[in-house]
């Protein structure tokens, strides 16, 4: 499921190749094996909650990191009604960036983040896992 999630089954040109999808799943396997052997569940595996180190990224200069993602796209936060938003809000938003050409970079590893319905193995989650979880894995409800 997670691996799926990163990849448009719509067009083939889209799909991960074959050697970067082992290597998310063998870092996943690790990861949750980890976790697991510390006594814990994470609770909510997706890929909302997986991210990539971006060594490369990190060591880049600033002109080079807006070269690979672009440069920031921000707008100023406004209040629907007009007011002024206040010293507890952002002044401005900023765009997430994408970043196409992540599977190529061979070095990165894999972090589980979010572990907000994290819970102690043989303890209770606190909330059951939402039924959309188990169609997407193609599991008929």
């Amino acid at each position: 499921m997670v691996v799926s999630d990163y990849s448009n089954y719509d067009d083939r040109e889209e799909w991960l190749d074959p050697d970067i999808v082992l290597r998310i799943s063998e870092q996943l396997v690790d990861a949750v094996t980890f976790l697991h052997e510390a006594g814990y569940a994470h609770g909510d595996i997706s890929s909302r909650n997986i991210v990539f180190t971006c060594n490369h990224l990190s060591q880049a200069s600033k002109e080079d990191l807006f070269n690979i993602l672009g440069p920031p796209e921000s707008e100023n936060l406004t209040r629907l009604d007009g007011e002024p938003s206040g010293d507890s809000l952002p002044k401005q938003l900023v765009k997430t960036v994408g970043w196409d050409n992540w599977t190529e970079e061979d070095e990165e590893d894999l972090r589980i983040i979010d572990f907000g319905e994290a819970f102690l193995q043989g303890g209770r989650a606190e909330k059951a896992c939402p039924a959309w979880h188990f169609a997407k894995a193609g599991n008929n409800l």
